[in-house]
């Protein structure tokens, strides 16, 4: 696992189910297997208004090749271990079934939402953006505990 440069993200976006776009503050780091980058992830710091030291996975995405082995939660938790380290607390919100199975046999994260997101308005009267977001899905949120021996 190497940090990287968001230029990446061009290799990946087409494989995550969601939106395309990349946020210009977008910390990213690559999966690095036999010389090829077989993973991305993406974090943002997220302000919040009693929580300074949050940080977000906003992308997550494994080659197809490579998913369904685990590979995507191992990665996400050198990421998210790495951010802890640093004294940041680290979230994930998903609405990837595998995602949340993976998680929750995880004894490094712990569920601290879970449910369906209803969209402002506003945004719910265009169909096109409600698309490209978790509105409306059922979604999980989990925070990283740090490894479990």
């Amino acid at each position: 696992v190497r940090e990287c440069s968001r230029d990446l993200w061009n290799v990946f976006r087409k494989y995550h189910y969601l939106n395309h776009e990349l946020n210009r503050s977008a910390r990213c780091h690559a999966l690095i297997y036999e010389g090829r980058a077989i993973g991305f992830c993406a974090t943002l710091h997220s302000p919040h208004p009693k929580s300074k030291n949050l940080k977000r996975c906003s992308r997550l995405v494994v080659l197809p090749d490579y998913q369904g082995v685990g590979i995507g939660i191992r990665f996400l938790n050198i990421v998210a271990g790495y951010f802890n380290g640093l004294g940041f607390r680290y979230l994930i919100r998903t609405s990837q079934r595998n995602v949340m199975k993976g998680l929750g046999k995880s004894e490094s994260w712990r569920l601290i939402g879970y449910g369906k997101n209803t969209p402002f308005s506003a945004i719910s009267a265009c169909k096109e953006f409600n698309r490209t977001i978790s509105a409306s899905r059922v979604t999980a949120c989990y925070e990283f505990r740090g490894s479990r021996s």
